[in-house]
Parts: C-alpha cells; structure tokens; sequence
C-alpha cells in the first residue's frame, strides 16, 4: 500500500500549504481587513478513510483596517 501512504502524504502537505503551517506567514493582498494566523491543528495526519474525522484549527483574526467586518 505504498500509494496510500503518498496520496496520504500530499493531502498533509496540501492541507499545511493550504492553512500556512509550513510557512506560517500572515495574509497579504491589496486591501487587506485581516491578519489571519493558524497557530495549531488538532491532528498533523488526516485520516482519509474516515469522512467523520474533525480537525480543528485555532488561531487569531485581527481586523487590520479601520472599516468593521463582521
């Protein structure tokens, strides 16, 4: 099952692109309203076979601008 094993492997490593964790970096576009920042994920491997399985992320939104967001 050593093709399990790699698709598992890139679905960790697009799952940490996508959240930062592997470069965490805050947000940056033109016009920015927050400052977006994952500090952690509940798991650092995704059970792929199990479409229950939760992860949670906790971190920090800042509004950077002067306009509110809700």
């Amino acid at each position: 099952m050593k093709v399990g094993r790699l698709v598992r492997a890139l679905a960790v490593a697009a799952v940490l692109a996508i959240t930062g964790l592997a470069l965490p970096q805050p947000a940056v576009a033109a016009g920015d309203y927050l400052d977006v920042r994952i500090t952690e994920v509940s798991t650092p491997v995704l059970d792929l076979s199990d479409p229950e399985q939760i992860v949670e992320l906790s971190g920090t939104l800042t509004n950077v601008s002067t306009e509110p967001i809700r």
